[in-house]
């Protein structure tokens, strides 16, 4: 305006400009081309307005005053390179404020951070397009301090308005929250800082909101996972401990305090060869190193026996250790995972040594015309056998490992009349711990009907079964020989005769009635 102004009092004073005022239009021209294009296309504007000018409207001025048109000339020069510097030198800059604003957007969008303004006075927002799309708010929507908060998880919306109230007493606004979006989720962290006028009034803010969503998922997936790790080692049966490149213990369980008998506190930090025996830290030092180089998980029984540990009581115990290593940010650590193996080693010589005792009673077995047996009546009632001597089979009929689970073959060919006692007698030295002993008769597959002796021990096992050890014979001989004896005698005591038996050495062990009463 001011320029324009200028021009109309300089066409107004001196004439010979107020004749040649189409100048005017062709610096009009100029500009906006200067403006627009640039400052070689503005020139050419220049050069062609100036044929021009001269061409219309200054032709007959070169022939009556050739000193006014070259005035003319150099000034119409003079101000259009002036007005083309000016005006392409402004255009530079609006390129730059363009191309450095184009940039700030993309930047925030690769970024996942917008920034804001809020005019406190007029209640006002204003959002970069970043923030727009975090928010999912349309570009052109009236935005304002309620929009923003309206935006904000119902659960978070009281917390960020009293965080934002402090800011505006002057307090910081730095502050992690959650928005709803179409629905979803989204965690946002937001910062501003306060803009004040010279006497200390309020005048808005300016910050930036950052989408923090996958962030924070990971941050949540990686709390849950810690949780469940930390769960599942404190949890865990084996002892677990983790030591550092320092061999200096960063992790122990539960399950290790108790096999070490040493609180968690107490033990991290310490040197894990507080829990090896000194004859075997520095084999274990080289094996450390050599694990290190090779990379491998190893599983280690104690080189089949040989890998010992300490309590913190001084008490040596065999251990059984799965290792393995791994390296995080340069940091090298070890795990183990240990179990004592000490009640397995004791359980395992007893078994030993029951197989030694078993195979010495099996010879033994072997060479005696009886059957040594066990014999287990559960608590269901139900019975089995779980070990007889190789002669089961002449004495039953059956073979050892049809009865090993299941003694109902056995009772199913005892004697009708004698298997209720039999289970009388079985029950009463349950119930009393008495040795058990009965005769029996049994229907042998192949022999027929046989008698059968036992005797045997009863003892309590822990889930409430008995268990018999003893001896049974095939008494079949004795028994028949018993009753011939018998008829025997009872014909002898009938008789009227004098009857009498004697033993080898002719001394009488029997005579009948007859003779008794013949011999007074």
């Amino acid at each position: 305006m001011l320029t324009v102004a200028i021009a109309a009092i300089v066409t107004h004073i001196i004439p010979v400009f107020g004749e040649r005022a189409a100048f005017l239009l062709f610096f009009f021209a100029i500009i906006q081309t200067s403006f627009w294009l640039g400052r070689n296309p503005g020139l050419f504007a220049m050069t062609l307005s100036l044929f021009a000018v001269n061409a219309l409207f200054l032709f007959t001025a070169w022939i009556s005053a050739p000193h006014e048109a070259l005035i003319l000339n150099a000034g119409f020069c003079f101000l259009s390179v002036v007005m083309i510097a000016t005006t392409s030198f402004h255009r530079s800059i609006t390129t730059a404020m363009w191309e450095t604003r184009k940039d700030l957007d993309y930047a925030q969008a690769v970024g996942q951070i917008g920034s804001w303004r809020l005019n406190v006075q007029r209640n006002e927002l204003r959002w970069s397009d970043e923030n727009h799309r975090i928010f999912g708010i349309p570009k052109g929507t009236p935005l304002t301090y309620e929009t923003f908060l309206s935006t904000v998880h119902p659960e978070d919306r009281d917390y960020v308005d009293r965080i934002w109230q402090a800011g505006l007493r002057g307090e910081a606004y730095d502050i992690e929250h959650r928005l709803m979006v179409a629905g979803e989720v989204k965690w946002v962290r937001e910062k501003a800082v306060l803009e004040f006028n010279k006497k200390g009034r309020l005048l808005g803010g300016f910050g930036i909101t950052q989408d923090i969503t996958g962030q924070k998922r990971n941050e949540l997936a990686l709390q849950e996972s810690r949780q469940r790790y930390a769960g599942i080692v404190e949890s865990a049966m084996d002892a677990i401990i983790t030591i550092n490149a320092d061999h200096r213990i960063v992790l122990f369980n539960a399950a290790a305090e108790k096999m070490f008998v040493c609180k968690a506190d107490d033990a991290i930090g310490a040197s894990i060869e507080r829990f090896i025996p000194e004859q075997f830290r520095i084999a274990h030092d080289g094996y450390i190193r050599a694990f290190m180089n090779t990379g491998a998980t190893l599983r280690k029984k104690g080189e089949l026996g040989a890998v010992k540990g300490v309590r913190a009581n001084g008490e040596e115990f065999s251990i059984e250790a799965s290792i393995s290593w791994c390296e995080i940010a340069g940091e090298k650590s070890f795990t183990a995972i240990l179990r004592d193996v000490t009640e397995r080693e004791r359980m395992d010589s007893v078994l030993i040594e029951r197989l030694r005792l078993q195979d010495q009673l099996t010879k033994v077995a072997a060479s005696v015309p009886g059957l040594i047996c066990s014999f287990r009546l559960r608590p269901d009632g139900s019975a089995c056998m779980p070990y007889a001597s190789p002669v089961f089979e002449s004495v039953y009929g059956l073979s050892p490992e049809a009865v090993a689970e299941d003694f109902s073959p056995v009772f199913a060919r005892t004697h009708p009349d004698d298997i209720g006692h039999i289970q009388e007698t079985i029950a009463e030295s349950a119930r009393t711990l008495q040795p058990w002993r009965d005769s029996f008769r049994y229907n042998h597959p192949a022999k027929g009907e046989i008698w059968i002796e036992g005797h045997s021990i009863p003892q309590r096992e822990m889930d409430g079964s008995i268990l018999w050890h003893g001896y049974i014979q095939d008494v079949t001989w004795g028994k028949e020989a018993e009753l011939e004896r018998q008829k025997f005698i009872s014909l002898a005591d009938n008789s009227q005769e004098f009857i009498g038996m004697c033993d080898m050495n002719f001394l009488p062990f029997y005579v009948n009635a007859a003779g008794m009463r013949l011999v007074g």
